[in-house]
């Protein structure tokens, strides 16, 4: 299913994204040497055990914030993003490791028309990502902002898919 359209976004709307994932000590080691963070908290046993705050190896929070955008893109943006104008506040309260699986849910914060695309909006959403797994089943593991620009829409197509409302450009 494609994503949505400026119109269907509405403001404190929760959507929750099905697609979990389970993280890999291979997806740890992996994304870090791609990125070259050479931290070897990431990328070596040894050195977490020994000299590590968890004595195991912390998973990379750049991907984890990757694997957060990615969950949520089916429901939200996808076929329909015009521009990612920005992420934001981006906080890391729990630490995740090898084998939690994560969640996500979007909460909408706002939406206005835009000036510099017409034929959409902008709307700004925080998604939201529970860690599952180990000692903090359920808590929020990487909260963010998410900005983005999305197609309106189409001029004499349909109608949005679940609502929304018309506002004046700001």
């Amino acid at each position: 299913m494609p994503g949505l359209y400026y119109e269907d976004f509405e403001v404190n709307k929760v959507i929750e994204h099905s697609q979990a994932r389970s993280v890999t000590q291979f997806d740890d080691i992996w994304y870090s040497c791609m990125t070259q963070n050479t931290q070897p908290l990431h990328i070596n046993s040894h050195f977490s055990e020994t000299k590590g705050l968890y004595k195991k190896p912390l998973f990379n929070s750049a991907y984890t914030l990757s694997i957060i955008v990615g969950q949520t893109v089916t429901d939200t943006t996808r076929g329909t993003l015009i521009a990612l104008i920005g992420l934001d506040d981006m906080q890391f309260p729990q630490s995740v490791f090898e084998g939690d699986t994560l969640y996500s849910r979007t909460t909408v914060v706002s939406k206005e028309l835009s000036k510099d695309h017409p034929e959409g909006g902008v709307v700004a959403n925080h998604p939201l990502t529970p860690a599952a797994g180990g000692a903090h089943y359920g808590e929020e593991a990487h909260p963010a902002g998410r900005g983005h620009v999305v197609e309106g829409v189409p001029a004499g197509d349909r109608q949005p898919r679940h609502g929304g409302g018309g506002e004046e450009p700001a």
